[in-house]
């Protein structure tokens, strides 16, 4: 299938990155994160790639009555004469951090993705639709932690959530690694 494909090709990628850049080991050690990278690396990755017909970051979702604030979708691209339509999120955990730091409440990341799922769920279902969130840094310790944040994710839009498509080990943070999901929405 075209979207396993891409995702064996981003591992490579993000995994490359890494190793050569440590760029997300410096990610997780700040706690920041970077949705455009993704976004470039999977656009870069569908551009090379057989049979696409076209391609655009941020298109604008179809005109609704309802929504006038005229969002827009992170990856669009239609492939063998279907079209797709991909939100991504990146989103930093607070696991390991030293109590007393600041930190951003991985609440508030999952119910962003539930807004994108609630976007791509309102369109036609004749498009083929993905939800791609990543954590990091995650570790094995913790990774309860991050199972209730799947599970509430996984209740709350009914998208079966399995093991990470990615998962890609920070070469400067023990124990740590990026994982990426690529969900169907349905």
């Amino acid at each position: 299938m075209f979207i396993e494909r891409v995702m064996k090709a981003l591992e490579k990628r993000l995994q490359h990155i890494e190793e050569q850049h440590c760029h997300f080991s410096r990610l997780a050690e700040s706690r920041s994160t970077n949705e455009k990278l993704l976004q470039l690396e999977i656009l870069m990755i569908i551009s090379l790639s057989q049979g696409i017909e076209d391609f655009l970051p941020e298109k604008l979702y179809p005109v609704s009555q309802d929504d006038v604030t005229r969002r827009k979708v992170d990856v669009w691209f239609i492939a063998n004469d279907v079209e797709y339509w991909m939100e991504i999120k990146m989103r930093a955990t607070n696991y390991h951090r030293p109590r007393g730091q600041p930190s951003r409440a991985i609440t508030h990341g999952t119910e962003s993705i539930i807004e994108d799922y609630k976007r791509l769920n309102g369109l036609s279902s004749a498009y083929r639709k993905y939800l791609l969130f990543s954590y990091l840094p995650v570790y094995d310790d913790c990774y309860h932690f991050l199972t209730k944040q799947l599970t509430t994710l996984a209740e709350e839009t009914g998208l079966q959530i399995g093991d990470a498509s990615v998962k890609v080990p920070l070469k400067e943070v023990e124990g740590g690694r990026l994982e990426v999901f690529c969900v169907p929405v349905e």
